[in-house]
This record gives C-alpha cells, structure tokens and sequence, in this order.
C-alpha cells in the first residue's frame, strides 16, 4: 500500500455517525439516506460535522454536509479533505 494513501475506516466512520444519529450502527447501512431514511435533522447535521471535524481533523462545511447525505457518499467525502489536507503539508 502507498504509504501516502488516505484511509478512512468505513465501520469506525459507521459508529460515529450511528452515536450522532443515536442509531444502531446496523441501521447506518453504506446507501441510507441521512435524512429521509434514518431521520436526521438540521441539529444532528451539525452535530455529525462537529463530531466529522474532530476525529478526522477536517473542515467539513455546510456544503459538504449537504452533499454527503449516505455513510458512502460522507466516506468519500472524508477521502477526499484528507487527502487535499495531506497534500497541503
């Protein structure tokens, strides 16, 4: 494996947003949709993005939140500002 690969654990990423969600993480399946399909809101939203900030050390903003609406899509999503975050040191 490239050494400089960003790797994001998807099942610890499931924990974290199934403790925001206050869900079992088995109900955090890899397409559900945030919102329509697990019932989050706007606090949670924020909840989720203070708690995405804090353990993967990323801006995450509005937009993002808005985009990375399944554990899937939040996954890539992290990939992404953490690779863009390690190639700016």
């Amino acid at each position: 494996m490239n050494p400089d690969s960003v790797v994001i654990d998807l099942e610890k990423l499931r924990l974290t947003i199934a403790e925001t969600l206050e869900l079992d993480p088995e109900e955090v399946t890899d397409d559900a949709h945030f919102v329509d399909d697990l019932g989050a809101d706007s606090l949670l939203a924020l909840e989720m993005q203070i708690a995405l900030e804090e353990q993967y050390g990323v801006r995450v903003t509005e937009e993002d939140l808005r985009a990375a609406t399944t554990l899937r899509a939040a996954h890539t999503m992290l990939i992404r500002k953490t690779a863009s975050r390690k190639g700016r040191s």
